[in-house]
């Protein structure tokens, strides 16, 4: 033969990777650029005519829907010509749509599916997660920052509110949960006021949409207690879902009324007491529903005076009264009474019945008013008697007298 063939085998390789392991694009950012990077031995370059290519293309891996969150990728390619060198980057893009759904942030896989050229093959660094962040939030509130129900009410509904920007949904394979709690700082006892609350959660799902409401129950016992109107405070302890937090209202006070009532009235209308007897007793008494008592730490306090309107005189036939006050504690049932004093002074007048008149006046305590019977006379009996005699028991006269 007159010709022999000499291949001279090229030493020099390249790779080509992408440059960052991951990245994060924004939402509302429409497009997000991922560079890939030639890489090789110091000093190498790409000779005349030669061209390195990396196909990119979309793993499918990722959470992320194409054509929902992100433009469709396909295929991309990058191409190294002649003169790169090490370190050199190209780029490709992702569009990122931006929709309305609260789905929590989304993942894009893309991944170096071959390389062309030369000496060419993939680097270390193959695939590029890209992560959507969401932008979407949401939070969850109580419609109502209070209410108020009677005792009687066996159950009272209260309503936690999904807050969202018109549009907004909670998006497909989500889910926004609120854990609502008794915070144990109100007035009401559990177990005797309410039954007992613990932890109640709500569950906004799929396609929820701001004003979407939620209910948790709390259920009342009414007792027979006079103890006032007392409150159960719920609070907002836990909100789980992407994007989701408590909104501005994360408590509610519920106000229990008290529906159950007494009155305070005199015993009796009028009563009498013999001049010489230095006290008398009056009694006043809780009048209402049988079986009704007062609650604990709870006084009820009447106060008594003398109207001034009798016949008798303050401080001669009987003593200053002033005010007194009558006093019913706690565990105080209905028709049970408590007793006012007032004296008789004992005087040598012959002056005949007179009277003095008691009223209630100043009544406190929760659900307590007067009652019908709110005025008392005493009638003092006077004990001085005279009698109208001849001074003699017989005389004699002169027939001519």
């Amino acid at each position: 033969p007159d010709k022999h063939t000499i291949t001279v085998a090229d030493d020099e390789t390249a790779q080509v990777q992408f440059v960052l392991p991951t990245s994060s694009a924004l939402e509302p950012i429409p497009t997000e650029i991922v560079s890939l990077e030639l890489v090789a031995s110091p000093g190498v370059t790409l000779g005349p005519g030669v061209v390195l290519t990396a196909d990119v293309n979309d793993a499918g891996t990722g959470s992320a829907n194409s054509g929902i969150d992100h433009v469709p990728f396909g295929v991309q390619t990058v191409a190294f010509g002649p003169g790169a060198t090490s370190g050199d980057t190209q780029l490709v893009n992702l569009g990122v749509i931006d929709d309305l759904l609260l789905e929590g942030n989304e993942t894009v896989d893309l991944s170096i599916g071959s390389v062309s050229g030369p000496g060419a093959s993939i680097g270390a660094q193959s695939s590029h997660p890209i992560t959507i962040v969401d932008d979407e939030i949401v939070q969850v509130q109580f419609v109502l920052n209070g209410a108020s129900t009677p005792e009687a009410v066996s159950t009272e509904i209260i309503g936690l509110g999904l807050v969202a920007l018109p549009g907004v949904a909670v998006g497909s394979g989500v889910s926004v949960t609120a854990t609502v709690a008794d915070a144990a700082t109100g007035t009401a006892t559990s177990g005797s006021d309410h039954v007992a609350f613990g932890s109640q959660t709500v569950v906004f799902g799929a396609g929820a949409v701001g004003g979407d409401v939620q209910s948790v129950n709390l259920g009342l016992l009414d007792d027979l207690i006079i103890e006032g109107d007392e409150d159960v405070d719920l609070s907002i302890t836990a909100v789980t879902g992407p994007g989701a937090s408590a909104g501005a209202q994360p408590n509610h006070q519920i106000t229990i009324l008290d529906n159950d009532f007494a009155q305070i009235e005199f015993v009796l209308p009028a009563s009498s007491v013999l001049e010489p007897i230095p006290v008398e007793i009056v009694d006043l008494q809780l009048v209402g529903v049988p079986g009704v008592s007062i609650g604990p730490g709870v006084f009820v306090t009447a106060d008594v005076f003398d109207t001034g309107s009798g016949s008798a005189t303050s401080g001669a036939d009987y003593p200053v009264f002033g005010i007194q006050t009558a006093v019913f504690g706690p565990g105080t049932l209905i028709g049970d009474t408590q007793p006012i004093l007032t004296g008789i002074l004992d005087d040598l007048l012959l002056e005949g019945l007179e009277t003095f008149e008691l009223s209630i006046g100043t009544v406190t305590g929760p659900g307590v008013s007067t009652g019908a019977q709110s005025a008392h006379q005493v009638s003092i009996i006077d004990d001085e008697v005279v009698s109208v005699q001849f001074s003699l028991s017989g005389s004699s006269t002169p027939e001519t007298a």
